[in-house]
């Protein structure tokens, strides 16, 4: 898909700006009727190449701590703190807005799930299990800062960042590839249903990559 090179190499050649901009995809859908419930995707995947910024795992942590209190980029919640959120839908939401996704110690998922399932649920963001002798965590916040989670609900439009402007271009366009290929894999009709992507700069114009499938 060396069409996706051009197009990034395009937007990266507008006007420059004083911060780094990010690089975002809009995969735009087509004859899929949002209002059946068979088209309200949901599917999750890793990118091959990882995105600069760090974002922030929620860790809720019992016989880890030790483990988790040394990673950069980890907000931990310890065991004995799960109950200080009960019932404070607003201080949850914060956490729910401050960490990308989360991660729980097996055996404490029962009471995350109880206090927290109203807001993480809803965002989907309820936390992947860890067993707790797990011997290195480091791997599993990893993997969780790279994958990506969609969820196709109301509008045929996916919108995501794949990149920033000083990234490389082939890196970029394999993780454009991921998310067009995953995303095909998950449709009733696969590429028929997809139409184009977008790709643009933070700030910039964006430049449109038709998807040269049949019955387009």
């Amino acid at each position: 898909m060396s069409q996706f090179i051009e197009a990034i190499q395009k937007v990266k050649a507008g006007p420059k700006r004083k911060f780094k901009q990010s690089v975002d995809m809009i995969l735009n859908l087509k004859n899929i009727d949002m209002k059946k419930a068979e088209n309200k995707i949901k599917t999750e995947f890793t990118l091959p190449h990882k995105l600069p910024k760090q974002k922030i795992i929620g860790f809720f942590a019992g016989n880890l701590i030790p483990q988790v209190k040394e990673l950069e980029g980890v907000r931990m919640i310890r065991r004995d703190e799960i109950d200080s959120y009960k019932g404070n839908k607003k201080k949850m939401k914060a956490l729910a807005r401050e960490c990308y996704s989360f991660l729980s110690e097996a055996p404490i998922m029962p009471s995350v799930g109880k206090v927290f399932g109203p807001v993480l649920a809803v965002r989907g963001k309820m936390p992947k299990p860890v067993p707790p002798a797990t011997a290195n965590v480091e791997p599993l916040v990893e993997n969780a800062r790279n994958t990506i989670q969609i969820a196709l609900k109301a509008s045929p439009v996916i919108q995501l960042q794949v990149g920033t402007e000083d990234m490389d271009d082939q890196k970029i366009s394999e993780n454009i590839e991921k998310v067009v290929s995953s995303i095909q894999a998950t449709l009733p009709r696969g590429k028929e249903q997809t139409k184009n992507v977008m790709i643009k700069l933070t700030m910039g114009k964006p430049e449109i990559v038709e998807l040269n499938v049949k019955g387009k």
